[in-house]
This record gives C-alpha cells, structure tokens and sequence, in this order.
C-alpha cells in the first residue's frame, strides 16, 4: 500500500487552496469587516521559473466593506476578466482599466500550487472566519491532484483571519468541509490523484458527509469511497475515521500532522470489498473498529470473507486483533503490521469454513494465535472428512521477510491426534476446504506463507 497516508495529503492540498487565496487578504487590514469575492472562472498554472503569463481570473461581482466604507465592483463589459502574472516576490492581476500588485512571501507556499482551476465559486474572509465554497475546484502540486465537486470549506480563528498566519492557525484548528448544499446527503465530492514512493498510480473518489479539524483531532465522514492502488480495486461504504492531532500545531506540517493521525485513530467501516485485478480474488471485509495507539493496534472484525480464485469462499469470523505497533508505523502498511504482531500480539478467530451456494461448512474454530519475541503459539479445532473434530496444537519459531514478502514459521513442536501428522492435518484441511492454495508450502520442519 501507499507510504503515505491519503488522507493527510487529502489536508495538505486543501490548505494549498487556502494559501492560494492567501493574498487576498491584502484586501482587509485588521479593522475591516469582510471581502467577498465571486469568483465565475479561475485557470491558474505556475510558469517556469515562477516567473510570467500564469491563467485568467473572472470576478462576477467584488464587494468589501471596512469601517463605514463600502464598495462594490460589478464585472460589466468584462471589466473584472483578469490576467495572471507572477515573479517571486509578487503576484499581479490586470483587467482592461485596473491593475492589482500583491506581494508574496518567500515562504507562503504559494508556488507549491502547480496548477488550480475554480468555478462558480465565493470567497468571504473577514477577522473571525474564512468561508470558501464553490461548484468545481482542482488543484494540483505536481504529482498529486485534488478536485472537488459542490463543496464547502469553513474555518473560524481566534487570531485575526485576515493574515496568512491568522488563516492557517484557524483552519488548523477549526475547519469543517462538508457538502455545498445543507441537504445534499451525499456531501462534497473529492476526486485525488497521486503515486507511491514506487511510483504507482493511485485513485480515490469519494463521496463524503463531512470532514472535520479542530485543535486536537480531525474526522473524516464517507458515505462512500472507491480506492485504486497497486493491483487492488477497494469499495468501502459509510465509514467513520477520527485521528489525533498536536493541539498547539499552528504551521503546515504534513509530518506531524501524519505522524500524530497515525499514533492514535479509530476507524468504523462496516463494508469493505477489495479485489486483485489481476486474479480476480479479493475480500469481502466488515470492519467493526480498528484503533491505533503510540505502540499498539486492536482491531474487531465480525467477519471477513476471502473470494478464491476457483470460485471458493472462506469466511473468518468473529475476529479479534490485539498487536504491538511501533511509532509513527502506518496502520494501512501491512508489513510494517506484521512485524509488530510477530514481535508481540494475539488474533483470536471464532471460526473458519467454506461458503458454497447454498451450505458453509466450517473446518475450524477457537483459533488462538500468540506471538511473542517471535515465538509463535497457535491452537485450533479441526473438522477433517470422516475424522471427528480434534484438537491442533503448534509451536514455532516465525521470520518476516518483508522483502520477500513472506512469513516462515520453523516448527519447535506440535500436538494433534497420534494418527495424523500436523503437516496432513493443516494439508488436508486446505486441500479440502481452500482449494487453489498456492500460497503456502509446507515440509516437516516449515511452512512458508506468500504474502
């Protein structure tokens, strides 16, 4: 899976948004009451060497108001059709009968933006809140895009908003994104492009109800979501998603920000298919809770279905997760995970059985894993054709290979009924119930797992 956690870098653009309208705020020193601003069309590209021609602007209608004065400039005959040009200290927009100066700083983030295009949007920034909403926005850094469909962004501050610093802490702190209409259930639509440090393409369109940022935690609300990444198609329906955040992190630090969402999050997704595009299999995934702290992560999940690649279906249920995990290690990394549970952790799986059209059959059940300093505990029942169900007992010593992707688990010993070897009895239980397992091997001494 990706490196990066998709929805910090779903943040770190949207504050790009915010940076890119930062210079507006020239508009409104510390005793005005608000600039709002329409905005029909913006087509923004950075030139080369931030410097030059950068897009075109149109403002239907401008209105500011400070103290007792008021304005209110209404683009008749195109008067508000700007032209954008930049250099590194300063960003100019130029209409037939005005010219508009503002100058950037030199780390104001702003030629982070490669590329923005907006429509049929508004803008409104006074000293005690930001609120920016709109049809269709995109925006892209280079290798990531974002775009938004009928959206809306709000962010309130205890500092004065009209400053760059004022805005960032506010919207640090305070922010809500949620749908352009009130009553529009399925929210704000967000399309996001990107690639892993491999290079792989990723994918995510999204359809969500709200996302939240306050001081010391954010909340993401899908009422669904479709995820491309590597080889596998992932659909999750309505999910919950709350992370930590420094509550005195008032910069742009996507780091921070990662590190401290990763460390403790709580995610409810009931509904999660995930399928191999290139085989055909995938999984069926209910999600009851999964939650990470500083050095663990526990996870509940009633059950999981695994579709084979012979048409089979194995279905775990009732399962309980409960493994050491490193700081700052990313929940969605799975081998990062492995490492954690092989070092020390517990997965408690009620039962295991084969799902046909019309029967499930279940082969084993009460399976009961413990890992500690790479010692491995494992206890099961089995049910074998003509063989009453027994008890299967093993002991062993286990290596993670993430480079290989694999897990070995070197036999120290095991127990099961006299007339069976352990090696026959987990053999024939998969042969019979997992046909196509072509991801195991097995002699007296191992077992060797392709992740």
């Amino acid at each position: 899976m990706n490196n990066k956690l998709i929805m910090i870098s779903v943040i770190s653009l949207l504050f790009k948004i915010l940076l890119l309208f930062a210079f507006l705020s020239t508009y409104a020193d510390a005793s005005s009451n608000y600039v709002s601003i329409d905005i029909e069309k913006l087509d923004y590209k950075k030139p080369d060497s931030n410097r030059g021609e950068a897009g075109n602007l149109i403002f239907p209608q401008v209105r500011l108001s400070w103290d007792e004065m008021k304005i209110s400039l209404d683009n008749n005959s195109s008067f508000l059709d700007a032209n954008i040009k930049v250099n590194p200290r300063y960003i100019k927009f130029k209409t037939s009968g005005l010219g508009f100066t503002f100058p950037l700083e030199s780390e104001s983030g702003f030629f982070k933006v490669n590329g923005a295009t907006l429509e049929n949007s508004s803008f409104i920034l006074n000293q005690d809140f930001f609120n920016f909403s709109g049809e269709k926005f995109s925006v892209t850094n280079g290798t990531s895009k974002l775009i938004l469909d009928k959206f809306n962004v709000y962010c309130n501050g205890e500092d004065d908003m009209t400053s760059g610093k004022g805005l960032i802490k506010g919207c640090l702190t305070d922010l809500i994104l949620n749908g352009l209409n009130e009553g529009d259930l399925a929210g704000a639509t967000i399309d996001y492009y990107d690639s892993t440090a491999n290079g792989e393409n990723i994918f995510l369109s999204s359809r969500l109800k709200s996302f939240e940022l306050k001081s010391s935690k954010f909340k993401l609300d899908l009422n669904q979501a479709h995820l491309e990444v590597l080889n596998y198609n992932i659909d999750i329906g309505t999910a919950d998603i709350s992370c930590e955040k420094e509550s005195k992190l008032y910069e742009l630090d996507v780091d921070r920000l990662k590190n401290a969402c990763v460390d403790k999050t709580e995610i409810h997704a009931p509904h999660i298919k995930i399928k191999d595009k290139e085989t055909g299999s995938g999984f069926d995934i209910s999600l009851e809770q999964l939650k990470t702290e500083k050095n663990s992560i526990e996870a509940v999940l009633p059950s999981v279905e695994i579709n084979g690649e012979e048409g089979k279906t194995t279905k775990l249920s009732s399962i309980k997760i409960d493994c050491f995990k490193k700081e700052n290690y990313e929940f969605y990394d799975l081998h990062k995970i492995i490492s954690g549970c092989v070092e020390n952790g517990q997965i408690d799986i009620d039962g295991i059985s084969t799902v046909g059209a019309k029967t499930e059959q279940q082969f084993a059940k009460k399976l009961n894993v413990t890992f500690e300093n790479n010692l491995v505990i494992l206890d099961m029942k089995i049910k074998l054709p003509l063989i009453p169900q027994f008890k299967f007992n093993v002991e062993a010593y286990v290596r993670h290979d993430q480079d290989n992707k694999t897990l070995t688990f070197d036999i120290i010993r095991y127990k099961t009924i006299k007339i069976l070897s352990w090696r026959y009895a987990l053999r024939k239980a998969l042969e019979f119930y997992v046909k196509g397992n072509d991801k195991m091997y097995m002699d007296d001494k191992k077992i060797v797992i392709q992740l």
